[in-house]
């Protein structure tokens, strides 16, 4: 096969696949006032899910059938795992407690504790995103460390829970 046409195949090949997220490529970053922190990179993430819940009504006389109302949007959280390294995992107890001193700071003037937004960008294997979802006063829930255990050869997984208000566009909402 000539060099040209193997390079036309591999051009080929690479647009066909550029615009296709790739589950372990994705990116996390969180923004307030404060600033912009990079949490670092995750090897999982759950929870980006939308429920439009409905009521449903029975009309008078109609034994046929129901009708579906929209009721409530809603969110879970989104929770993040991945195996504990010394850098990362560091800024991530760093950036906790600075959460947490906030928090404990937090008066009448500013009773509600300090939420940001969270960045979450899925990316192709070109690194350019593909979709991006933005957590919209979003804060840490849960943070749970490893499970210690001498007998099993396992690496560590560290986990971060995120409460939000949602990640479709307000505009829309």
């Amino acid at each position: 096969m000539s060099t040209a046409a193997s390079a036309a195949r591999r051009a080929t090949a690479d647009s066909a696949f550029r615009h296709f997220g790739l589950s372990m490529r994705f990116t996390v970053v969180f923004s307030n006032d404060d600033g912009i922190t990079e949490l670092g990179a995750w090897s999982s993430c759950t929870g980006l899910k939308v429920d439009f819940r409905t009521e449903t009504v029975r009309v008078g006389g109609d034994y046929s059938s129901e009708v579906k109302l929209p009721a409530q949007v809603s969110y879970p959280p989104v929770v993040l795992k991945r195996a504990m390294e010394t850098q990362p995992s560091r800024a991530l107890q760093v950036w906790l407690g600075k959460l947490v001193t906030t928090w404990m700071n937090c008066d009448q003037d500013s009773p509600r504790a300090p939420a940001g937004a969270v960045d979450i960008a899925l990316q192709d294997v070109h690194q350019s995103v593909v979709a991006s979802w933005s957590l919209r006063d979003a804060y840490p829930v849960s943070w749970s460390g490893p499970d210690l255990d001498a007998r099993q050869n396992a690496v560590a997984i560290e986990t971060l829970t995120l409460e939000h208000t949602g990640f479709l566009p307000p505009d829309h909402l």
